[in-house]
């Protein structure tokens, strides 16, 4: 298949970001569209190895949560550096759940879904709050999905950066713990903590009504209730050395919140008619983080495979913006306010975006296509 057949078939799944249609736009919903989606990205998937994956996350986290404070492994130094491993693959695992969030973990949809579901309860968080709020950010990134920006008429420096320190160093991860809480309030105490953390927008809207949906709440509440059960399990088990799992609880909060943000931070605001603002950070190995340093390209192709991301960025010749960590430190100078953010430019590309360390691949910088 032709890459422009490709393009044209991840934008069958990508977000409508201008109109009022559902979160994410279904290929079946476009004539004729459902089996070329089919016949282009979900046999990019690599199905037995996400398989293999899931298992190898899965127990790793299962690892620090349960089976470090039984006692699996005897030897405490190989005991402590599994629980370590267990802690940085915290990061790879959130990704992987990413895949499953745009359908593309495994080929059949109720078998994606029960693996992310599965993953997200490890993850501590029920996995259909992460589908909803990720696929939000897709639509509203750069709108109203800001981390680190802040209006200096309403807010001051040091407010906006006990925000900004808090979320980026912890709480994007903490948030959608707790969620596992949320999810259980009755729908007018749920829809104003929504509306405290959020926003009164569009997106704390779609959010407040999407959860008022009876099946989406039952699913929610049914993952939440075992996250809970696992965290309190996890207490318990380590009730002497609770030390021990508040510090691997606060590195894999750390990690997913670190770089959840970063390929975002600085960025311009966004416009309908402007590329989708996200970043694409070098990483050597980038197969560690599942190739997930490409996400400025994965927010305008959001429907391939973590795998066809590197041949993608070959394709078109990308333009990386910085390190991977030197990047994620940059979040670390603190907030900024909203009027010193770089305005949209509808043909800015990597290479046009102010302040990047770029490196360019084949010679050729991207030109980016809005999804």
């Amino acid at each position: 298949m032709s890459a422009t057949e490709l393009v044209a078939s991840a934008r069958l799944t990508s977000v409508a970001r201008t109109s009022d249609a559902p979160v994410e736009v279904q290929a079946a919903s476009v004539p004729g569209a459902a089996s070329t989606a089919s016949r282009s990205y979900k046999a990019l998937i690599p199905a037995r190895l996400n398989l293999l994956l899931a298992a190898i996350f899965g127990i790793s986290q299962a690892y620090f949560l349960v089976l470090y404070p039984l006692g699996l492994i005897r030897e405490p130094s190989a005991a402590i550096a599994a629980l370590v491993v267990s802690v940085a693959l915290a990061y790879p695992s959130w990704v992987l759940i990413h895949e499953g969030i745009h359908n593309m973990l495994y080929p059949a949809r109720d078998a994606n879904d029960r693996v992310s579901r599965l993953l997200s309860i490890l993850h501590g968080s029920p996995f259909a709050v992460l589908k909803l709020v990720h696929l939000l950010h897709h639509k509203y990134n750069r709108v109203e999905d800001y981390a680190e920006a802040y209006d200096p008429a309403r807010t001051s420096w040091s407010r906006a950066a006990v925000h900004h320190y808090y979320t980026v160093l912890a709480g994007r991860y903490w948030s959608e713990v707790l969620a596992c809480l949320i999810v259980w309030l009755p729908q007018g105490r749920r829809d104003q903590v929504i509306k405290d953390l959020i926003g009164d927008g569009e997106m704390g809207r779609r959010i407040k009504s999407t959860l008022a949906k009876k099946s989406t709440l039952q699913e929610a509440r049914t993952d939440a209730a075992l996250c809970l059960a696992l965290l309190g399990a996890s207490f318990w088990l380590y009730r002497h050395d609770v030390w021990v799992l508040l510090a691997a609880l606060s590195g894999r909060a750390l990690l997913v919140s670190f770089f959840d943000d970063a390929y975002h931070y600085g960025t311009a605001r966004n416009l309908p008619e402007a590329p989708q603002p996200a970043r694409n950070h070098e990483l050597g190995p980038s197969w560690i983080v599942l190739h997930f340093n490409h996400h400025g390209l994965h927010h305008r192709y959001p429907s391939l495979p973590w795998s066809a991301l590197p041949a993608k960025a070959r394709e078109e010749g990308l333009v990386y913006d910085g390190g991977f960590v030197a990047s994620a430190l940059r979040q670390l100078r603190g907030p900024i306010p909203i009027s010193e953010l770089p305005a949209p430019a509808p043909t800015a590309g990597s290479r046009a975006r102010t302040g990047s360390s770029s490196k360019v691949l084949n010679g050729s910088a991207v030109t980016e296509e809005r999804t």
